[in-house]
């Protein structure tokens, strides 16, 4: 019984020599097994920064890319913005010179139509004045002195103690009246007693208005009819129409 309790004793305790061998056997495995740690962590740095290296290249360079394709993008934006606002600027040009061109022509236009309108107007000037000089002419003949009426004119008489008369039309449209403005002088020695008719005709030469001067048309106060010796007299006085007509030639009767 003992002799088998001690074969199973010495079964399960390990032997010393087996034990030193056994801690050998496993400083030896220790030995070895941090060696082969160390070479591993010797090893791995080095890779793992060349990966990470290569990663931030590939990194690097996407950014790259893809600034580099922003940046032409945007370029092909501008030149595109550029290119249109030049078409808009050329089209804008062709149009401003196309409605030059028009307005030029029509104002060419305009102007040989206005220079015919002022030689048509030119020619019928001269045609018209040489009607009234034709037809004055042929008054005159009628009618020995007969003159046009020019208004707002001093127009020379010099006849006897007559010296000038003025016309002028006052009023508007029909409410137009014709008056006249008289001198008169006496310079001889003897009184005069002013004896001037004012007779007026149209057109064609019909009477249409007729005045005798009166101490009443004398201008101041007046207290003869006749001119002094050596006196000068305005008369001012509106000439009474007798048709409705306007009045073209006059006719002074100085007695």
């Amino acid at each position: 019984m003992a002799s088998e309790i001690y074969k199973h004793t010495m079964n399960r305790a390990p032997s010393a020599e087996s034990t030193e061998q056994g801690a050998g056997n496993g400083a030896a495995s220790s030995g070895t097994a941090g060696a082969d740690a160390c070479r591993k962590d010797s090893g791995a740095q080095p890779l793992i920064d060349q990966r990470s290296l290569y990663v931030d290249r590939q990194v690097s360079r996407g950014s790259r890319s893809r600034s580099k394709a922003k940046k032409i993008r945007r370029l092909k934006i501008l030149v595109a913005l550029l290119t249109l606002g030049l078409v808009f600027v050329i089209m804008g040009w062709i149009l401003a010179w196309a409605k030059l061109q028009k307005a030029e022509e029509k104002a060419g236009v305009l102007d040989a139509d206005l220079r015919r309108m002022e030689i048509k107007m030119a020619e019928a000037r001269v045609g018209a004045e040489k009607r009234e000089r034709e037809m004055l002419s042929l008054m005159e003949n009628r009618i020995p002195g007969l003159s046009e009426i020019v208004f707002n004119k001093l127009l020379d008489v010099n006849d006897q103690y007559l010296l000038n008369v003025t016309f002028s039309e006052v009023g508007v449209g029909e409410d137009k009246t014709l008056e006249f403005h008289a001198m008169l002088a006496n310079y001889g020695s003897r009184m005069v007693l002013p004896q001037v008719k004012i007779l007026l005709f149209n057109d064609s030469g019909l009477q249409v208005g007729m005045l005798k001067l009166e101490r009443s048309h004398a201008t101041g106060t007046v207290t003869l009819a006749d001119l002094e010796p050596g006196e000068t007299r305005s008369y001012h006085a509106q000439i009474p129409l007798e048709l409705d007509a306007a009045p073209k030639y006059y006719l002074l009767d100085v007695k």
